[in-house]
């Protein structure tokens, strides 16, 4: 499930000994709209080596900022062949899902986007089938019509099947609720809720930086930080194996041998009780 600010860019200030105009005027090609383009970086860097004698690091640094590609916006939502692609493209990520992916179990065909309202019915009816984390038993429709409006997606277990409010969810849902598409049936029995979104979401930012994709939602703050610091503890490949593959027993050893103050279930305890800090110390992390 998936539940979010976008950071102000700031303008260089356009001051200086010797105006960009000027600058361009000496040196035309800096003007050339094919310099807007990604590859272009080894032309742009020549041109400016030759500017800096004539006009100063600081004109030339303002031409550079006005020539440089601007990167584009990501879409509003995913395709399920796109999220596959980009799986395969992530070079830590791929090592676990390709596997799966050559099996037959893709994300294209099993991710919907609904319109907002359809999703609320969509949603509502597969948590009342679903355990309420906060009470152990499943959610009652008063109480699944309140978690509601914090979801944007969410992966049906039962099905395989991903669904998105397409309204107001946005395309990090899509890649958080793809990475929830192949978590192993053992990690889901053994995984509460706040491991699990905390681990899901650790691999959704790996999965954003791999491919470069901008994520403004930064979803699960406490529990991703603690699910972070298990990650670095242990190694993102122990964790992606318990994740991906299901060798809990495996992670646990590996925080068993750390200089920490308990064990895997200690630090899952911690974390389905919101005691982020306790988890932490579990696995040494920094206090």
């Amino acid at each position: 499930m998936t539940r979010q600010r976008i950071p102000r860019r700031r303008e260089p200030p356009a001051s200086g000994p010797a105006s960009p105009s000027a600058v361009e005027r000496g040196f035309p090609a800096f003007a050339d709209p094919r310099l807007r383009g990604a590859r272009s970086d080894v032309v742009r860097a020549a041109l400016a080596r030759q500017a800096q004698a004539l006009a100063g690091n600081h004109a030339v640094a303002g031409v550079l900022a006005r020539a440089a590609p601007v990167a584009p916006a990501p879409p509003e939502h995913f395709t399920g062949s796109e999220l596959d692609a980009m799986l395969a493209a992530s070079p830590f990520l791929s090592a676990y899902i390709a596997p799966k992916a050559a099996g037959g179990d893709v994300i294209a065909g099993n991710i919907h986007h609904h319109p907002h309202d359809e999703f609320v019915v969509r949603a509502v009816a597969y948590l009342q089938a679903s355990e309420n984390p906060k009470t152990g038993k499943v959610y009652t429709l008063d109480e699944a019509n309140a978690f509601v409006k914090q979801m944007r997606g969410f992966h049906d277990r039962t099905t395989g099947q991903i669904h998105i409010d397409r309204d107001l969810g946005i395309h990090i849902a899509d890649m958080h609720e793809a990475i929830h598409h192949y978590a192993h049936a053992t990690w889901r029995s053994q995984a509460g809720f706040n491991t699990n979104e905390g681990v899901t979401e650790c691999f959704t930012r790996r999965l954003c930086k791999d491919t470069r994709t901008p994520n403004p939602m930064q979803a699960y703050r406490e529990q991703f930080l603690s699910a972070f610091y298990l990650a670095e503890a242990v190694t993102w490949e122990v964790l992606a194996e318990a994740y991906f593959n299901g060798d809990m027993a495996g992670l646990a050893r590996a925080v068993e041998a750390l200089d920490g103050d308990g064990t895997l279930a200690d630090w899952q305890r911690a974390m389905e009780e919101g005691r982020y800090k306790d988890a932490d110390a579990v696995v040494g992390a920094p206090k």
